[in-house]
């Protein structure tokens, strides 16, 4: 016999959680997106900088004392990182609308959405909403 676990409140658990709802600005899909920010914290820096004396004890007797230099890449690393994730994370997966596009340039916007929608025939209710 299973037994199902259900919480007393959700607000408990929907207030812990790291993400948060939000509805796409083209197609008003509501999503889940992770509460996040392209800029590096000084937690992550703490973390790059134990990151990068791990690495440089570790690769130390391979590289020398270029091991002294490991910070800068390891910074590059994760703030490039921490980027892409970013901006993967604002693309609607349902319509293709990417929020940082639309800032800089519409028309290129508008075209990655006709794009998105051609690729996935299964969009077409969002077609008929967006694209009239």
């Amino acid at each position: 016999m299973r037994v199902e676990y259900r919480p007393i409140s959700t607000e408990i658990i929907q207030a812990k959680s790291r993400k948060q709802m939000v509805y796409c600005a083209l197609c008003s899909h509501p999503r889940q997106q992770w509460v996040s920010s392209p800029h590096l914290s000084t937690r992550h820096h703490l973390q790059i900088i134990i990151l990068a004396v791990f690495l440089g004890w570790s690769l130390f007797s391979i590289i020398g004392e270029v091991a002294y230099f490991l910070y800068p890449f390891c910074w590059m690393i994760v703030d490039f990182s921490r980027k892409i994730i970013f901006r993967k994370d604002m693309i609607c997966p349902e319509c293709g609308f990417d929020a940082v596009h639309y800032v800089r340039d519409v028309r290129k916007a508008r075209g990655l959405v006709k794009k998105h929608l051609d690729e996935n025939p299964q969009s077409l209710v969002f077609r008929k909403k967006t694209l009239r």
